[in-house]
This record gives structure tokens, C-alpha cells and sequence, in this order.
């Protein structure tokens, strides 16, 4: 495996002490795994032979900075209640409605328990890689309100790096919330994008989601989208995409409880 992607390069990103241990020991297990073939049958008929980490370098961090104004892709989230900018995977800009009735927690916020209660444990050698580098945020919904809608746009920037963006949704009980995802890069600016976006919708949530993948031509991305529904939620989750050189999402739904439901769309719409 590259040193770039070394267990020492993990346990130097800034985090409190949980997610640095977290980071640690997801490096240790991707240090001592391979890398996916299409002889698995997971990924059969894929192109996962292609990628080569050899090639590329982890995402420097990103220090925050005002830029939704000026951002081109913020338009598209009007009207939203909540917006959230991330750039190569780390936030960097968040405006909120007033009276929106959502939180959004950075690492320092979050309790170690807020990772992995929906995607539960792999041994899947890439979100090993993931969990090692990512920088993660929460969007959490108060029990019995509605969180409206919000809208995380995740930028691309830096050529020859590969990012991790991770969003975890938590809709509390009796609450209700949309929230959108679009994934952009330019064309021309070579990345590669390994996002988990984990989804929980506690007993009688509402949850909606969808994600819009507008990647450049040169774009790698493999996605996860994993949730988990208690008795009586309902979600609903869907996934259009529309660039990149090679785009996939694996999708894991928990339906968990009594009574709970989920719909679940995608949609590739390639060229050439």
C-alpha cells in the first residue's frame, strides 16, 4: 500500500481523541487488506481493477471560509432552510434559515457512537480507507419537528487527490426533513471520491434524500449510501447521476422496526 495513505498520515488529521483512535484503527485494518477485483463478486463486471492509489494523494484539509455567496452551485439550493458547503470533503461554509430547526455538529460535537450505527461493520478495504481519512459531519433533526429542506454541496477542487466526504443524518423520532446532496467537480480536474453518507431515521421519521452527482469527466467516485429505519419511519432515497468517468454507489437499507418503510430509486444517465 502508498504511504500516503499510511497509519501515521491517518492519526495526524485534527479530531478529538475517539476519532483519532477511530482513524487509527480503520488504517490498520486497510493496511493490512487488498484492494477489490473484479473477481469478487460485489464487483463483477466493474472497473475497480482500474484504480491505482499509487497515483494519488489524500485531500489536504480545508480550513473554512465564507463562499456561499459567491458559489455557483449555492443558486441551486434556493429556497433551503439549511446549506452546507464542503470542499475536497471538509466543510467550509454552513448558512442556515432562521428558526430552521436542524444542528449541524462538527467532529468535536459528535459522539463516538454517531459513526457506524447505520452501516454497521465491513470489511470492505475502501471504507476501511474512508474511515481512516474522513472528516465527518452530522445533520440531526430534533425528535417531532420538520428540518425542511437542506442542502450539502460537495465541491471537488484539488486535481490527483482522493476525498472522503461523511454525512450522517439523524432524524429524531416523529420528524420530518429533505435533504439533498450534489456532488460536483470540473472537468478536466482528476479526482476520486469515496463518500459515505449514513441515514437514520428514528421510530415515525420522515426522512427524504437524494443525491445529484454532476462529477467532471475525469471524476472517479464510490459511493455508499447505508440506512437504517426504526418501527414506523419511512424513507425515501434516491440517486441521480449524470457525470464523472466511472460512478458508483452501493445502497444498504435497514429496515429495522415494525412498520417501516423504503423506497429507493437510482439513475445513471451516461454518455458515449
Amino acid at each position: 500500500m502508498t504511504t500516503d495513505f499510511s497509519i501515521d498520515a491517518a492519526g495526524a488529521l485534527p479530531g478529538p481523541d475517539w476519532l483519532v483512535a477511530r482513524r487509527r484503527a480503520a488504517a490498520e485494518r486497510f493496511a493490512a487488506a487488498e484492494l477489490p477485483t473484479a473477481e469478487e463478486e460485489v464487483w463483477r463486471y466493474s472497473r475497480i481493477g482500474e484504480l491505482d492509489l499509487s497515483t494519488w494523494a489524500p485531500a489536504p484539509v480545508v480550513a473554512p471560509a465564507s463562499r456561499l455567496a459567491s458559489d455557483e452551485l449555492a443558486a441551486l439550493a434556493d429556497p433551503a432552510d439549511t446549506v452546507i458547503l464542503t470542499v475536497d470533503g471538509h466543510v467550509v461554509d454552513t448558512r442556515r434559515r432562521d428558526g430552521a430547526e436542524v444542528s449541524v455538529n462538527a467532529p468535536a460535537d459528535l459522539e463516538p457512537d454517531t459513526l457506524g450505527r447505520a452501516i454497521g461493520t465491513t470489511d470492505d478495504p475502501l471504507t476501511a480507507l474512508h474511515d481512516a481519512f474522513c472528516t465527518p459531519i452530522e445533520i440531526t433533526v430534533p425528535a417531532g419537528t420538520d428540518g425542511g429542506r437542506v442542502v450539502v454541496i460537495h465541491r471537488f477542487e484539488t486535481a490527483d487527490v482522493v476525498t472522503f466526504p461523511r454525512l450522517v443524518v439523524h432524524a429524531g423520532q416523529g420528524s420530518q426533513a429533505t435533504v439533498v446532496e450534489v456532488f460536483a467537480s470540473a472537468d478536466g480536474c482528476r479526482t476520486l471520491a469515496l463518500p459515505i453518507t449514513e441515514l437514520v431515521a428514528d421510530r415515525d421519521a420522515v426522512l427524504r434524500h437524494a443525491t445529484i452527482q454532476v462529477l467532471g469527466d475525469t471524476s472517479w467516485q464510490i459511493a455508499r449510501i447505508a440506512s437504517i429505519v426504526d418501527q414506523g419511519g419511512t424513507l425515501r432515497s434516491s440517486t441521480a447521476a449524470f457525470g464523472g468517468d466511472y460512478a458508483r454507489v452501493r445502497v444498504d437499507t435497514d429496515l429495522a422496526g415494525r412498520g417501516a418503510h423504503g423506497d429507493i430509486f437510482a439513475g445513471y444517465f451516461g454518455t458515449g
